[in-house]
């Protein structure tokens, strides 16, 4: 109930999902949809409504990589030095191309975008 006052405070919608009417732990969620200060929800079709999310299920992700990436020099540089490995890390990635470790990483930030590298935990990168 306390957080369902700062919300409204805060002009957030809010939702409840309705219990049994004779249930003493319902009666919170009950009163807030009884007294309109909260949405009633009874499934997922309710919040995509109240949210007003679009449901477009004739769009289709599409995943499909570039056949033909350009890259620069200096992108060419770091993919040469990683595609034949697993994974490997910015700082060696760094070290062995010549590069500082900032210019590496941003020039690995602009690879990832292009698909060309994928970004791993621990500063390792790999061929994406």
């Amino acid at each position: 109930m306390i957080t369902a006052k700062l919300a409204t405070g805060y002009n957030r919608d809010v939702m409840a999902y309705p219990g049994a009417v004779d249930a003493t732990h319902s009666g919170g969620c009950n009163h807030l949809i009884k007294s309109q200060q909260a949405h009633l929800i009874e499934g997922i079709e309710d919040l995509e409504y109240i949210m007003r999310w679009e449901r477009n299920e004739t769009v289709k992700s599409s995943n499909q990589k570039q056949l033909f990436v350009e890259l620069t020099d200096k992108e060419q540089v770091l993919f040469d030095l990683i595609k034949d490995k697993a994974k490997e890390s910015l700082d060696n990635i760094s070290l062995n191309g010549g590069f500082p470790v900032s210019q590496t990483s941003t020039l690995l930030l602009e690879m990832e975008f292009k698909g060309v590298v994928k970004s791993l935990p621990g500063k390792m990168y790999a061929v994406g």
